[in-house]
C-alpha cells in the first residue's frame, strides 16, 4: 500500500475462480493505492487508488425542535451528532446532558445518542423564547443548541349553553 500505515494481511491471499477478498484499514486520509501481486513464477501485478475519508471526529451537536409550542406541550426534540464538515455521524454513541432557558420546563437530564441520533422530550412552562442546549462529548465541551417561542395555549373565556326550543 502507499500507506505506510495501512493494516494489511499478514498471511497469503487465495484466489478461488479468480477472486479474493480480504480487509485492508488505510490510516492516513487522502489517496491511498494498494497493489497486489501474485506469487507465481511469473508475477501478476493489480494496483487500485482510492482516496480515503479523514476519520470522523465529533465537532457538533445538531439540535431541532418546533418553530413554535404551546406552553405546557411535550415536544420531540431531535439531537444529531456532527463531524467537522458537518455529516451526521452514524454509528456515534455517547450521552449528552441537556438545559434550558426556561426554569420551568420538564427536560431529561441527560439523553444517549444511539448511531449519532437521539430524541428528547421536552415540555416548556415559560412564555417567550426559550432554547434547549446539549453538551456531549469526552470533557462535555462540544455544544449544541435551538431555540423556539412557546405561547400561551388556548385559554377558556366563556363557553356556550344550547337548549332545545321547547320543554315540555
Amino acid at each position: 500500500s502507499s500507506d505506510a500505515g495501512a493494516a494489511l494481511p499478514l498471511v497469503p491471499i487465495v484466489f478461488r475462480d479468480g477472486r479474493a477478498s480480504f480487509q485492508v484499514t488505510f490510516a492516513t486520509a487522502g489517496q491511498s493505492s494498494l497493489t497486489v501481486t501474485t506469487l507465481s513464477e511469473t508475477p501478476i501485478t493489480g494496483t487500485r487508488t482510492t482516496t480515503v475519508l479523514p476519520a470522523q471526529v465529533l465537532t457538533s451537536f445538531a439540535v431541532s425542535m418546533p418553530q413554535r409550542v404551546i406552553a405546557g406541550t411535550s415536544i420531540g426534540v431531535a439531537i444529531v451528532a456532527l463531524d467537522a464538515t458537518g455529516r451526521p455521524m452514524r454509528g456515534y454513541t455517547g450521552t449528552v446532558a441537556l438545559s434550558s432557558s426556561d426554569p420551568a420546563a420538564a427536560l431529561p437530564a441527560t439523553v444517549s445518542l444511539n448511531d449519532g441520533r437521539a430524541v428528547a422530550r421536552v415540555t416548556f412552562g415559560t412564555m417567550g423564547v426559550q432554547t434547549v442546549s446539549v453538551a456531549g462529548g469526552a470533557a462535555s465541551d462540544i455544544t449544541g443548541t435551538a431555540s423556539t417561542l412557546v405561547q400561551a395555549g388556548p385559554v377558556l373565556t366563556s363557553f356556550a349553553v344550547v337548549l332545545p326550543k321547547g320543554v315540555s
